[in-house]
């Protein structure tokens, strides 16, 4: 018998999106599934439609009255889970009908992993965007790969199934706000034992067209990505490599800035200047490393 499983998306100022993608997501071939949209603070009204609609009974719907981020989101939707395993989704992805079957089996036959990612597939070309994950240790650099890899450092927070007990154990680090935060939560939950792992077998069609870059301008996104790799640089990396592998991490920025400030325009030089000192919260640190120590 196959377990419950809760379904969040979270959406803001995406409701052409939403509208189109939420749909195909309630066709999920899967006996026990929950959906919880979580709209974060919409100005557009980017879920005006599920009331509209006629399975507005089968969808839960979570209105925040502001835009938390994605951690802040998705922590705000914990409270309403009620399954043995959460699938996070972005909004604008649209899955086979059996993503969430392939994916829950995974998880059912090592209670040692924490969580599964989905591939992602663009459903424009065909061509595959996400197989699994890479973290680059030397600069501080997470990134997605193409290569199926089993075990990975982290998944995203935008097509993975998680374990609700580790999920309401361990809160999403609203700090970030966007990016860096899901690495982050992977870290945590394999610092204490568990395993990230990737299923080729549940497969996303992951359309990109997400509501951060009509709601942010690419500087603004350049400037959280510098801040918050640095976030997690401070956060999990002992203190010995922080000075050893610092020469890496900040020279690796330093030229992501100049290359975006040449060919995207000049904003991005004060994005980068900002977006580093941004990162220098030393009470932040100190807190988060602390709470490492403790196990949290």
């Amino acid at each position: 018998m196959e377990p419950k499983v809760d379904i969040v998306i979270l959406a803001y100022n995406s409701g052409d999106i939403l509208e189109r993608t939420l749909p195909e997501i309630l066709k999920t071939d899967y006996p026990k599934m929950n959906v919880i949209v979580v709209d974060n603070g919409s100005s557009d009204g980017t879920t005006d439609f599920i009331g509209r609609s006629n399975f507005r009974n089968k969808v839960k719907l979570i209105k925040l009255d502001k835009n938390y981020g994605c951690a802040g989101g998705l922590n705000r939707s914990i409270k309403y889970l009620t399954g043995k395993y959460v699938a996070f989704l972005n909004e604008d992805i649209i899955p086979e009908k059996n993503w969430l079957k392939n994916s829950v089996k995974v998880l059912e036959k090592d209670e040692k992993v924490a969580a599964v990612m989905s591939k992602l597939i663009n459903p424009h070309t065909e061509e595959i965007q996400a197989q699994s994950t890479t973290f680059n240790e030397l600069t501080c650099a997470p990134n997605v790969s193409k290569l199926p890899i089993r075990e990975i450092p982290y998944a995203g927070l935008g097509g993975a199934v998680f374990r609700t007990n580790l999920v309401k154990k361990i809160p999403i680090e609203e700090r970030y706000f966007l990016y860096y935060e899901d690495v982050d939560y992977s870290f945590r939950m394999r610092r204490l034992g568990y395993k990230i792992v990737s299923c080729q077998e549940s497969v996303l069609y992951h359309f990109h067209q997400g509501s951060v870059k009509k709601n942010f301008t690419k500087a603004q996104i350049w400037r959280m990505s510098v801040r918050n790799r640095l976030l997690l640089f401070f956060r999990f990396y002992p203190l010995y490599k922080i000075l050893l592998f610092s020469p890496f991490v900040f020279s690796r920025i330093a030229m992501g800035g100049i290359k975006h400030t040449l060919i995207d325009g000049f904003e991005y030089g004060p994005a980068t200047i900002y977006g580093i000192l941004d990162s220098f919260d030393l009470k932040w640190i100190l807190t988060k490393r602390r709470e490492l120590d403790e196990g949290r």
